[in-house]
């Protein structure tokens, strides 16, 4: 599958307890983003136990065994598939993102950049991955552009998004100082119409269907979704 959606909360579950047992598992529950751990124990702030279905489901098609495949990670802050890689031994697993957190994953190469606007060469990486990152004020255009930019022919987009089949309204409802937009059915559809101009094209069958709202977050009720684009 090229693109699917999380159905329910075990997904979630199953997929952070196959992290743990591979000694993998950088985040806690959600009760670590408050403000007061934030600022006395950053260190523990990594990811979002929420973030887990989507993760391996990335993970999976990166193949922790290719450790010299080239990976960036954009909209990297806190990022769990970073500190996952760099503990994994791939010396060519990049992150870029405006600004990092004082403490960061350890082996983890970080680029302070706009990740519209890398500083990499032309087709540098094997893999970009966005994990919870294009919902956020993103231009769809800008995006498309950079990310077949650096991708190596025949290299995957692998991102994770907010998701419902139906239009849910988040307009007056921004998240980290940007516009948060849960993506509709219709909006996916039209995100990988848009890919193909850019010359990215979904690598499987799509499948868009919902069975649950297992993510309760910011009073609203919806799911997520992960799709893998390859350049050709």
């Amino acid at each position: 599958m090229s693109c699917e959606v999380l159905k329910s909360h075990r997904q979630n579950f199953v997929a952070r307890r196959r992290l743990k047992s591979m000694a993998l598992s950088f985040a806690r529950g959600p009760w670590v983003h408050t403000p007061v751990l934030k600022r006395f124990a950053p260190e523990l702030v990594v990811g979002d136990s929420r973030k887990s279905w989507d993760l391996v489901w990335m993970l999976d098609r990166i193949g922790l065994s290719e450790t010299s495949k080239s990976v960036l990670d954009v909209g990297a802050f806190r990022s769990e598939i970073l500190a996952i890689l760099a503990k994994s031994g791939f010396p060519f697993a990049y992150g870029v993102d405006l600004a990092f957190p004082a403490h960061s994953p350890e082996g983890a190469n970080l680029i302070a950049a706009d990740m519209m606007r890398t500083p990499f060469r032309d087709s540098s990486f094997d893999h970009v991955t966005a994990v919870s990152v294009i919902e956020h004020g993103f231009d769809r255009g800008a995006l498309l552009t950079e990310v077949a930019r650096v991708l190596k022919p025949g290299g995957s987009f692998l991102a994770s998004f907010d998701y419902w089949p139906d239009k849910i309204d988040t307009s007056n409802s921004p998240l980290f100082g940007l516009p948060w937009n849960i993506f509709s059915r219709s909006e996916v559809e039209a995100f990988f119409e848009d890919a193909a101009r850019y010359g990215l094209f979904p690598s499987g069958p799509i499948s868009l269907e919902a069975k649950g709202r297992p993510i309760w977050f910011a009073r609203r009720r919806y799911t997520f979704g992960a799709l893998e684009l390859i350049k050709k």
